[in-house]
């Protein structure tokens, strides 16, 4: 009689394809934000994140997060790049921020310095 795993196993790679692998991206709620910093709270050295206050055109503000480096696993490639592009902004810069919106604020994805 033969054996149903490696039937089954094929069937969850094709599934895992199929879910994966052709479909739209699904709205994973980033937002996207210009507008001038007006502070910024830098706790990396002591196991914190960084807190950017920004204010955007109109005057509204927004405050963008960024968490520990300090991870278990360790943070990723593409997280200490953006640590290191959050260094290069200063109070008064202009920035275009990208991240997810929550309840304290937009937890970044992305951060560019727009005038230097």
């Amino acid at each position: 009689m033969p054996s149903i795993r490696p039937f089954a196993a094929a069937l969850v790679l094709s599934l895992a394809g199929c879910t994966l692998g052709g479909t739209a991206p699904v709205d994973d709620g980033a937002v996207t934000v210009e507008g001038t910093v007006t502070e910024i709270v830098d706790q990396t050295p002591v196991d914190g994140g960084v807190t950017i206050e920004l204010t955007v055109d109109g005057g509204a503000t927004e405050r963008l997060l960024f968490g520990s480096l300090f991870t278990q696993p360790p943070p990723s490639e593409e997280r200490i790049a953006l640590y290191q592009r959050i260094q290069g902004a200063d109070v008064g810069s202009r920035v275009r921020a990208t991240g997810v919106r929550s309840d304290e604020g937009i937890e970044l994805t992305d951060l560019r310095v727009l005038d230097p």
